[in-house]
């Protein structure tokens, strides 16, 4: 195992660590008997602008309420690439966020995304193949549509270090409902 391969193992076994302890700390939390979104399926569209391509995805995911603001979940996304390059990119992980009121109808969501993604890119002259840890803080606007439903827009930046082809500058939108 190279150098470069024994750092990305130790930091994802960091990260998992750090996962882990949220996850438990979150458990933890007491609920309090009116929560308001015990729990959320989401669905979104999802583009990544990478260094040397753009990646469109579709993908879901749960958000698990902890309290009223804080919520542990994850999300899976694949798709193709674009800009005249043919190629596929996936990407998934567990998802750890805060949400709270904003103003009026929205609200302030902030998550992390922690997980692995990859794909390959390839064009006329060459093909890339490369993927590993991720790691996707964003921010983004939730828009109440009703009681049940939410839309919201999202800006983050997926930060892969074994596959710069892909770390880049993302946008998301997503729509959530209350799960019956």
């Amino acid at each position: 195992m190279t150098k470069n391969n024994k750092s990305a193992v130790r930091g994802l076994v960091n990260c998992l660590s750090l996962v882990l302890a949220v996850s438990c700390l979150g458990a933890q939390i007491t609920r309090a008997e009116e929560t308001r979104e015990p729990q959320r399926i989401v669905t979104g569209m999802k583009f990544v602008k990478g260094a040397s391509s753009s990646s469109f995805l579709l993908g879901w995911g749960i958000k698990q309420f902890q309290s009223d603001t804080f919520y542990v979940g994850g999300i899976a996304y694949t798709g193709s690439t674009a800009s005249g390059q043919l190629g596929n990119y996936s990407e998934g992980g567990l998802m750890i966020g805060y949400n709270a009121p904003a103003f009026g109808t929205f609200d302030l969501d902030i998550h992390v995304l922690i997980g692995a993604g990859g794909g390959i890119v390839q064009n006329a002259a060459s093909s890339t193949s490369a993927g590993g840890l991720i790691l996707n803080p964003s921010i983004g606007l939730d828009a109440a549509l009703g009681k049940a439903f939410k839309m919201g827009l999202y800006v983050g930046y997926d930060i892969m270090p074994n596959a710069s082809v892909f770390t880049g500058l993302t946008v998301e939108g997503l729509v959530s409902f209350l799960r019956f």
